[in-house]
């Protein structure tokens, strides 16, 4: 009898417990549909006039086609502050297929040099700036997502170092 009053009461409370999970799971707000899956560099260590490669994957997962904007933002690690610790950045709109992910393949000389293919298709980078700051050392190298509003979607980074 107290063996089948125990297994009564876990069994209560693992009902509960889904209970209240999927009570959380209806408050929280949907993320949306449009994300940034993956941001590699293909190195660690950069250089002046010597093109490094970025890969940003961006995956819709909707039913319809979503236009947003990324945004690659670099900034002294030491001092991340605009202006005075502002590398540059360089930025692209464009559309992402419903249901699948895009690839972005960009190259970047860390001077003024940017170029992207947008999976596998070759095409400018939108807009690009250069700041004053070129000190040697570890750099932030933030890749950012926004959607057709404007809003802010997604932020991911890799850390650099830049050398002479």
């Amino acid at each position: 009898m107290l063996s089948l009053l125990q297994t009564g009461l876990h069994d209560a409370r693992m009902m509960l417990s889904g209970v209240r999970k999927l009570a959380r799971y209806y408050r929280e707000p949907d993320p949306p549909p449009e994300s940034i899956s993956m941001f590699l560099a293909s190195t660690s260590i950069v250089k002046k006039g010597v093109p490094a490669r970025y890969q940003l994957t961006l995956a819709n997962v909707s039913t319809h086609h979503a236009f947003c904007r990324f945004v690659v933002d670099i900034y002294y690690k030491d001092n991340p502050v605009h202006p005075e610790g502002h590398y540059g950045y360089f930025e692209k709109s464009l559309i992402l297929e419903k249901e699948t992910s895009t690839v972005v393949d960009i190259e970047y000389d860390w001077n003024d040099s940017v170029s992207t293919a947008v999976n596998g298709t070759p095409s400018g980078p939108g807009s690009a700036w250069r700041g004053l700051c070129s000190l040697p050392g570890f750099y932030y190298v933030r890749a950012f997502l926004f959607d057709h509003s404007g809003s802010n979607l997604e932020e991911v980074f890799v850390i650099q170092e830049l050398r002479q």
